[in-house]
């Protein structure tokens, strides 16, 4: 007797995305696993997704095909939880709506999945057109396998789009915070539960949009123009701090936390940033564990292509008073 396959549950989330939905969703019906349930979250679009969704919905019945629609906006973070939460699978495939699958994807992460409690793979990058941009995932970082959650905890290489999980980890990653990104807070606690592995596939063409171009205001004087550069830095440095804090408080506030030292530590020495000129104590811990914190970074492929060392220096050397200082001593 041939035993039943689990059901697979994939939760994609759609705003305003009638561009590629048809694209996305035609990669996913056409996945050669089988039995396959399919949550599909829409953020109240104004443009035609939701009827896109309901013919997809119509036409589709080998496949559990689910469409709901919030009543207001969640935004992006809180409508993955919203579909995580919806999906009844035993295990969980998450989807974005611009990408497009391989239409074996979810057989080879179930039948790589192992004894693993999270698997991902690598990524085609493609442009708005559906282009190939001759570059992956694994391009940009060096992809972690493993169960040690400190590679994990102020550097991420793992992106929703790619994961399969367990049931089980979406009981124990609770609600998320909009502040974080959802598919880092996922992971960070993946890490602390069991392994997880890695697939050497491209197994998604993964959309890379075009980035806003933002017109310049026009300068009305030097003395301004660096007043406003000093302001945004500080700016810039002080919502880092917030983030940093705000998202090492939820990761020390893991119950099985595998570092919980580690994290309470760092916790203390972001905080106590705030007061400080000269952050030793997040310099220094960051600097001695530089090899494990940025694993996954590639230096080569990262802004300005800065060194851990650069990298940790920039943002890390100077407390809130003392970048308050060094800018408005520069103005």
């Amino acid at each position: 007797m041939i035993e039943a396959k689990p059901l697979v549950s994939i939760a994609l989330c759609s705003y305003n995305g009638a561009k590629y939905l048809r694209n996305q969703i035609d990669s996913i019906v056409s996945q050669t696993y089988r039995p396959l349930e399919l949550i599909i979250v829409d953020d109240k679009s104004s443009d035609n997704t939701a009827e896109i969704l309901s013919l997809y919905a119509e036409n589709n019945k080998d496949i559990l095909f689910r469409v709901f629609e919030n009543e207001r906006r969640l935004g992006y973070v809180k409508n993955f939880e919203k579909a995580i939460s919806l999906c009844s699978g035993d295990f969980i495939a998450i989807a974005d709506q611009d990408d497009v699958w391989t239409t074996d994807k979810i057989e080879i992460l179930m039948n790589k999945l192992g004894s693993h409690i999270l698997i991902y793979h690598d990524s085609l990058l493609i442009d708005e057109q559906g282009q190939s941009l001759n570059k992956k995932m694994s391009d940009r970082f060096r992809m972690y396998r493993g169960r040690n959650p400190k590679q994990l905890l102020l550097y991420n290489c793992i992106s929703g789009h790619s994961c399969l999980f367990r049931k089980e980890l979406k009981y124990k990653f609770g609600s998320f915070n909009p502040m974080h990104y959802y598919d880092h807070w996922i992971a960070y606690v993946a890490s602390n539960l069991g392994t997880i592995g890695f697939v050497d596939q491209c197994l998604v063409s993964y959309r890379q949009h075009q980035e806003s171009v933002i017109t310049q205001m026009s300068r009305p004087g030097l003395f301004f123009s660096r007043k406003r550069r000093a302001y945004g830095k500080i700016i810039e440095h002080r919502n880092k701090i917030k983030h940093d804090i705000s998202w090492l408080k939820r990761c020390k506030s893991l119950e099985f936390n595998k570092n919980s030292w580690f994290v309470k530590w760092l916790y203390f020495c972001m905080v106590m940033r705030q007061y400080s000129i000269i952050s030793v104590l997040v310099f220094f811990t960051l600097l001695i564990n530089q090899k494990t914190i940025y694993y996954s970074r590639k230096p080569e492929h990262e802004y300005m292509k800065l060194t851990h060392f650069q990298f940790i220096k920039k943002w890390y050397f100077w407390g809130l008073l003392g970048i308050k200082l060094r800018y408005f001593w520069r103005t």
